[in-house]
């Protein structure tokens, strides 16, 4: 994957079992397409595993999980520190 933001759009596609294409994942609401906190918690691990981070308590929040940009942030800014 190219970016954290494809490689987010992959993984929830995966887990929904849909295809999202047709969807603006940056600007929709995660939960408005199926994504709840099962979904959400097999998204953290598909990242942790991906990219070596860990997500801390305090950042598992349903602001984190708003959309695919606010996840992506949080990563990237994980990755910069890491």
């Amino acid at each position: 994957m190219d970016t954290v933001e494809e490689f987010i759009k992959f993984c929830i596609e995966s887990i929904l079992e849909n295809d999202c294409s047709g969807i603006n994942l940056n600007e929709v609401y995660l939960t408005n397409i199926g994504m709840d906190s099962v979904a959400n918690f097999q998204l953290m691990v598909q990242l942790e595993g991906e990219y070596g981070i860990f997500f801390e308590d305090e950042e598992i929040t349903e602001e984190t999980f708003l959309t695919v940009n606010s996840l992506a942030n949080i990563v990237k800014e994980k990755l910069v520190h890491a």
